[in-house]
């Protein structure tokens, strides 16, 4: 149980870097780019001093503030039928089922591997990271594979965003 409850709270997060990361990345990149070139920014920054780790959750359509009771995993998503409660912007699915996917895996390594040890430590962080790169190469790849792994998901995935 420890293991699954870890394993959904880290799930959550990995949707914050997965959405966020992007972001801050093009927005630095931009910036850098007209200071290299002595130009002012042409559009204002999409969100301004937006961090992975201090920035609080807000809806990513309408920018409100999500409360602690409404971003607690999976349960919120349920409980909000995967909409924002200020806009009632459907929120992707995706979100959930990383959630879940990150919750099943982290149980299951917790499972197999029986005791806290440095071998959990390492399985758990190696298992987060790969679904974080993996959740990064399919939201950011314009390639095609990437886009069959999205219309597979989606499809596969569909009966949850009715």
């Amino acid at each position: 149980i420890i293991g699954i409850l870890l394993g959904v709270s880290v799930g959550s997060f990995l949707n914050v870097v997965a959405y966020r990361l992007p972001i801050i990345l093009h927005q630095k990149w931009k910036q850098e780019c007209c200071e290299y070139l002595n130009l002012e920014l042409s559009q204002p920054q999409v969100i301004n001093n937006l961090s992975i780790i201090w920035t609080s959750s807000f809806c990513p359509y309408c920018k409100s503030k999500i409360s602690a009771f409404d971003n607690i995993p999976i349960l919120s998503y349920i409980l909000l039928s995967g909409k924002c409660r200020k806009c009632s912007y459907k929120i992707p699915s995706s979100y959930f089922m990383v959630e879940i996917l990150s919750g099943m895996i982290t149980g299951y390594t917790f499972y197999s591997i029986g005791n806290i040890s440095w071998n959990l430590v390492f399985y758990s962080l190696f298992v987060w990271i790969l679904l974080s790169l993996a959740m990064l190469i399919v939201a950011l790849s314009p390639s095609p594979q990437a886009s069959v792994v999205k219309t597979r998901v989606g499809l596969s995935l569909k009966w949850l965003d009715q």
